[in-house]
């Protein structure tokens, strides 16, 4: 978990019941909190002294119960400076937790050692439009909501960032991207919190679970040749942070390389010592090797843990000709050495490093074992006990394998038939999924039982009879 844990003015001091205590600066609020299911002894004296409770109505929304709370007041984290104040559905402009991305944020762009241009969508009152505008990076920060713009500008003007290069727009966050795509636009980080449910300006709606993947997609186009980091945020509840991970793999670090990681933001709870789970967190930047840093992350680092696992056999079936294809799941990948020059978190020097990174494909399946003493070649299986474990080289051997068993697969997509395993969680079906919506498939079917099951039935089934079969069998020890 990723904790914020260096504020100063903000302080969890307790939660439990479905609600939390909270101290912003000199005033005490008591709000709901879904995640706070546990009880607690309601110790400390301020749960009966808040300056303000937010109390949720039984028909929808809510209301605060105030006693003695001024309209607004300032917040400060570190050198940066903010207006919060009490909003309706409980919220005050401001998610502390939020801190320890702009920790990160602004590490990225002071360390980058070149000018950085940040996009921020779905930016609210700027919290992260400040601190990097602060690290000296150039925002566009975007927001449908003309208030919580206004309500961004002033928070740059107390943070003494009234004149720093900050774009303020009011407007569609996808319809913004794509004018940017046609303009040419381009930036060097992106950051994006989008929200779980909402109506675009045209009464579209909004549902992360639907939306997410596209949009994603879409802003990928605006990254530049050099990107340093994205950052995605969620508070849907259902959505785990591993999901976070994965979309930011197939969208990002497939193109360009770096490093994928996820994990849930927290605060620190003083009563407890404990911290209270705050949404999630994706983070993709270009970084190589063990603290070093680098801006051009062109190319896509072998992932050599690959070697050690066990390769699946894979039988494709196309069940409208019967033609079949047995093969391991091998892939043979001639690699070149990148050479990169990077600063050095423990002593601050630059130097020089060297990763593998993929140069082309050579063969797959058994073809695959003769480039196995081969220089310059890794020979991987893209699986670990029949689950994608490698998606760009998965993806490869799917489409290689496809082409074998019905070469007209280019004139018309398939239906792919996919095996899961006893063992497979739900993240990895979503993985599996994926996988054949990259390979090309119009749709992904996926199947537990024996194969032969699957083709005692498929005459009951429509669409399983032009349907082409990935059987995927872990080998045992």
């Amino acid at each position: 978990m990723w904790i914020a844990d260096q504020w100063q003015d903000y302080e969890l001091l307790d939660c439990g019941g479905g609600e939390k205590l909270e101290r912003w600066d000199r005033q005490y609020l008591v709000r709901p909190d879904p995640q706070a299911i546990w009880e607690t002894p309601h110790r400390n004296p301020a749960w009966r002294r808040a300056n303000a409770r937010y109390l949720r109505s039984q028909t929808g929304g809510g209301h605060w119960e105030k006693k003695a709370l001024p309209e607004s007041w300032r917040m400060h984290y570190k050198d940066l400076t903010f207006q919060v104040k009490p909003m309706n559905f409980k919220h005050t402009g401001l998610f502390p937790e939020q801190a320890v991305n702009w920790d990160f944020a602004m590490e990225k762009i002071r360390s980058a050692g070149r000018p950085i241009r940040v996009l921020n969508l779905f930016a609210y009152t700027g919290g992260a439009t400040v601190a990097c505008a602060r690290a000296g990076a150039a925002v566009c920060h975007v927001d449908a909501a003309r208030g919580m713009v206004a309500w961004a500008k002033d928070n740059a003007r107390l943070s003494g960032l009234a004149d720093a290069p900050i774009r303020w727009i009011v407007d569609d966050c996808a319809k913004f991207v794509e004018r940017e795509i046609r303009r040419g636009k381009t930036y060097d980080a992106i950051i994006m919190d989008p929200p779980s449910y909402g109506r675009g300006p045209s009464g579209e709606v909004w549902k992360l679970e639907e939306n997410l993947y596209p949009f994603l997609k879409l802003c990928a186009g605006v990254l530049s040749d050099k990107p340093l980091f994205v950052l995605l945020n969620s508070y849907t509840t259902g959505l785990a942070p591993s999901v976070l991970g994965y979309l930011l793999h197939e969208l990002v670090a497939v193109k360009f390389g770096g490093k994928c990681s996820w994990d849930e933001l927290g605060l620190p709870v003083t009563e407890t010592g404990l911290a209270l789970p705050c949404g999630a967190t994706g983070r993709w930047c270009a970084e190589y090797g063990e603290g070093m840093k680098e801006g051009n992350a062109s190319a896509h680092i072998l992932d050599e843990h690959c070697l050690q696992y066990r390769p699946s056999r894979l039988t494709f079936l196309d069940l409208k000709t019967g033609q079949q294809v047995q093969e391991m799941s091998l892939v043979a990948v001639k690699y070149k050495m990148v050479e990169r020059t990077g600063t050095d978190r423990s002593t601050g020097e630059t130097r020089a490093f060297s990763f593998k990174g993929r140069e082309r494909y050579l063969a797959v399946g058994e073809e695959a074992r003769r480039y196995e003493h081969t220089p310059d070649v890794m020979v991987l299986s893209p699986f670990r006990d029949g689950q994608v474990a490698q998606c760009g080289d998965a993806e490869h051997l799917f489409r290689e394998l496809i082409r074998r068993v019905s070469p007209k697969i280019r004139i018309l997509k398939p239906v792919l038939c996919i095996k899961v395993q006893e063992h497979t969680t739900e993240v990895e079906e979503r993985a599996i999924v994926d996988l054949g919506i990259q390979t090309g498939a119009r749709k992904v079917l996926l199947y537990a039982e024996p194969l032969s099951v699957l083709l005692d039935c498929r005459e009951n089934f429509k669409e399983l009879r032009d349907a082409i079969v990935v059987d995927i069998e872990p080998q045992k020890e």
